[in-house]
């Protein structure tokens, strides 16, 4: 922000203007921190939620990507 013509620019205003600054800066920096903190312990909740690998049963037939009447294959009989 420009001076207007004839007048100084008061003491104060860069004293105040560096403060904001830096406030700011140390709020926008609380808040990274806090926001990094509930992303770990949302991780750490669903790593908990999560069942374990032996508990997880797949079950081959249920899966439709499978042709089962291996209508796709080639015929070779010729």
């Amino acid at each position: 922000m420009a001076a207007r013509p004839g007048t100084r620019p008061s003491p104060h205003s860069a004293v105040r203007r560096g403060y904001d600054t830096t406030f700011q800066k140390r709020q926008k920096e609380m808040k990274r921190i806090e926001k990094r903190k509930m992303k770990e312990e949302k991780r750490a909740q669903r790593k908990l939620d999560k069942p374990p690998a032996s508990e997880v049963t797949y079950d081959p037939a249920s899966d439709p990507t499978i042709d089962w009447n291996h209508s796709n294959e080639i015929s070779s009989q010729e």
